[in-house]
């Protein structure tokens, strides 16, 4: 979201701060922490809908494959010092987040959507205190 925000022509420090209350936001509604481990594992906190699976990068792409076996669609990734950004078609995400939904819920998400090819997700490596 930072990185849009920046080209949209936000300046650095308002795109942060921007960034950083939605973080918060997405926290307040219980949107979980994903966590990938070394051993090619990874796990989903979340109180709702906890889960575990596997995930390995084949040629610049995240595969991530759910403990019941379902692949999810390949996403693009970027590392950069402590940041991991995941991209995703914009038409991926749709069709992932829709399942099949069409209607208000379907218009509401092109609305939103319109004019973004790529969904891109940020992530910030976890530092425990010493």
């Amino acid at each position: 979201m930072r990185t849009y925000l920046i080209a949209q022509g936000v300046s650095d420090t308002t795109a942060a701060e921007i960034a950083a209350e939605v973080v918060d936001i997405a926290s307040s509604f219980g949107f979980p922490m994903i966590t990938l481990n070394e051993d090619g594992t990874y796990t989903v906190t979340d109180t709702e809908d906890p889960g575990t699976g596997t995930w390995r990068r084949e040629e610049g792409r995240l595969i991530v494959t759910d403990s019941e076996g379902t692949q999810q669609p390949p996403l693009d990734f970027v590392v950069e010092g402590d940041r991991l950004t995941l991209s995703i078609p914009i038409a991926v995400a749709r069709a992932a987040a829709l399942e099949g939904e069409e209607g208000e819920v379907a218009i509401l998400f092109d609305l939103a959507f319109d004019g973004i090819e790529t969904l891109a997700y940020t992530f910030t490596r976890k530092v425990d205190p010493p």
